[in-house]
């Protein structure tokens, strides 16, 4: 897994999670060193920071591993999740702006429920209500 650093220019970690899963935090730094190069910044859909850049290094890790790409939007309780989930070099599921998106990949990728806790609680991605408090 460290080999995607890399890609990112070694400008973020990989945080673990439960189970041996881990989480790649792309905080607004990091999303801006990736695409510091790029003329135009195309973003895939309707997704708020996933780029064609991006897209491709997800698409490419891929090959060696699953891996997942997650969005959340939430102000005042409303708003939406989107996921994608790539394996063997392309997209296999993808859930834009839906409430249960997170959930539904954590689950393609074999993460298991657990009593009184849905998927998104037991990893621990609800530790942090914020990127950028995960890049720290």
């Amino acid at each position: 897994m460290d080999k995607i650093l890399i890609f990112f220019k070694n400008t973020t970690k990989i945080v673990p999670l439960i189970d041996g899963y881990s989480l790649i935090p792309l905080t607004e730094d990091v999303l801006k060193s990736l695409n510091e190069d790029e003329e135009e910044i195309i973003l895939i859909k309707e997704y708020s920071n996933l780029t064609v850049k991006l897209y491709s290094i997800l698409m490419q890790f891929s090959q060696i591993d699953k891996i997942g790409y997650i969005e959340a939007e939430y102000f005042g309780g409303s708003g939406s999740q989107s996921a994608i989930l790539f394996s063997d070099g392309k997209p296999i599921f993808e859930s834009i702006h839906k409430q249960n998106s997170i959930n539904i990949l954590l689950k393609k990728i074999g993460v298991k429920k657990k009593l009184f806790k849905d998927r998104f609680d037991y990893i621990g991605l609800n530790k942090f209500r914020s990127t950028e408090d995960w890049g720290k």
